[in-house]
């Protein structure tokens, strides 16, 4: 892990925080008092990892054509429905 004083962090934030997202690589900011912190990329979600290894996919409807999909009437429960989904039925 790099490490860089506060100051440096002052002047360069840009180019600091674009090497973190560059690499990956956290980096370290200590001040004059010997504290530090580091910096470091978010890790990825549970949705963006999914997404990154094509387990999930985005809709493919817009909101106007799921609206033109239109609404079915039917004497079965939500749970019925849910059920024969499921192979519950």
């Amino acid at each position: 892990m790099r490490t860089i004083n506060r100051r440096t962090l002052a002047h360069e934030t840009a180019r600091v925080l674009d090497a973190v997202l560059d690499t990956g690589e956290p980096v370290e900011v200590v001040g004059r008092d010997g504290r530090a912190v580091v910096i470091l990329p978010r890790p990825q979600s549970a949705l963006e990892r999914w997404e990154t290894q094509g387990l999930i996919e985005h809709a493919t409807l817009s909101v106007e054509e799921f609206d033109r999909i239109g609404a079915v009437d039917t004497d079965l429960t939500a749970e019925e429905i849910l059920d024969d989904l499921r192979g519950e039925s």
